[in-house]
């Protein structure tokens, strides 16, 4: 974080920048700082501004997470009204439009069809994430908790000890796999 505002402090329109400064404004308001949901918006939206319209792989992947960030704005900020789900749906596809080759995107893209109740079009989401990155500690437990909720306890099991072994300090990941009742 220290790093991004101070670049920042050199290069103010970096996309770049703006993108690694507002992933650590979103995992603050996340963890409950409610004051920089506005910053991380703020910083995803002039990412998402400043980046220009050529088609190269760098582009692309900060395109798609300044679209990303802002779809887990959008998804998440407990201090605006809750969006339509379709609204949050589009918002997670025009992050992966931007960069089908981001597994954080299909992942969040997984995340919204789930709350929209759309269980098998999210285990796909979750699968393709998985498919661009076979260690995403996120989409494996994200999977495993579609399983739980569907008292599939042999799959969930399965991915979310691949969750753990993908990224031992998952707390999410550990806490759901603690529900997973023991085989008998």
């Amino acid at each position: 974080e220290q790093l991004a505002r101070h670049a920042l402090t050199h290069t103010p329109d970096d996309p770049t920048v703006l993108v690694l400064l507002a992933d650590q404004e979103l995992q603050q308001a996340l963890a409950g700082d409610t004051a920089q949901w506005t910053a991380a918006r703020e910083h995803y939206r002039r990412a998402v501004e400043n980046t220009p319209a050529a088609s190269n792989g760098v582009v692309r992947r900060t395109l798609s997470a300044g679209k990303l960030g802002l779809a887990w704005c959008l998804a998440f900020d407990p201090t605006r009204a809750r969006p339509a789900p379709a609204q949050v749906l589009a918002a997670f596809e025009d992050a992966i439009a931007a960069g089908p080759e981001n597994p954080a995107a299909w992942v969040g893209l997984g995340v919204a069809r789930g709350m929209a109740g759309q269980d098998g079009p999210a285990d796909e989401a979750f699968e393709r994430a998985l498919a661009l990155d076979p260690d995403n500690s996120e989409a494996w437990c994200n999977r495993g908790y579609l399983h739980l909720q569907h008292r599939r306890f042999a799959a969930a099991a399965d991915c979310l000890d691949r969750a753990l072994r993908a990224d031992p300090g998952n707390a999410r990941a550990r806490e759901l796999r603690s529900q997973v009742p023991r085989a008998r």
